[in-house]
């Protein structure tokens, strides 16, 4: 008898399983669609950001500055805040020079108010030559004024009188004069100095 029932006890659980995935298979009675999505609908709170309250910032106060003068004796007193290579490069001296002037042992360590000898700076004197400033040289707008015709015109010599063939045309020296001036970028009263000059 055993045997009888197990056969159907296989069957029934075969039909309840069938049955249990009808029922899940079926719609549900309502038509209630749910939406999903990403963004929030409109009437949600939106948070909006604040600003924590105002805190002025006090700004770093600048580190006080003191006068590195030289006295009359040619001695400097140490401040807070030197060091050996500052003080060489503020009175232009070498490094080498200043600590064997001071005959210090450990250039590292100075103390405030610890008073340096300054070597003597041999300054070298400068050349006599003279040196053009760039507004007359160049020809810019302190010669656009200036008419080499006219000048020579009032002045004469051979220049009036000069011409010569360039390219294939025939140019008179104030012609080209004005050539040269405007191709090279020089002030014409430059080239004719240089002319009168070389010209004696």
């Amino acid at each position: 008898m055993k045997m009888r029932l197990r056969p159907f006890i296989n069957i029934s659980v075969v039909l309840w399983a069938l049955f249990v995935a009808v029922l899940a298979c079926a719609k549900p009675s309502s038509q209630r669609v749910i939406e999903v999505s990403a963004t929030p609908p409109l009437n949600a709170i939106i948070a909006t950001p604040t600003l924590p309250p105002f805190t002025p910032i006090r700004p770093t106060p600048n580190p006080i500055r003191y006068n590195m003068e030289l006295r009359d004796d040619g001695t400097y007193t140490i401040q807070p805040g030197d060091t050996l290579a500052l003080i060489a490069a503020r009175f232009a001296v070498s490094l080498e020079a200043l600590i064997a002037l001071n005959n210090i042992a450990d250039p590292n360590t100075i103390e405030v108010g610890q008073v340096l000898q300054i070597p003597s700076v041999q300054v070298e004197p400068s050349t006599s030559f003279k040196i053009i400033p760039d507004s007359e040289l160049v020809y810019g707008p302190s010669a656009s004024d200036f008419d080499v015709a006219a000048f020579v015109k009032a002045h004469g010599g051979f220049l009036q009188i000069f011409s010569e063939s360039i390219n294939g045309q025939v140019l008179s020296g104030v012609e080209i004069i004005d050539e040269v001036a405007t191709e090279y970028s020089v002030n014409p009263r430059i080239l004719l100095a240089i002319l009168e000059y070389k010209g004696g």
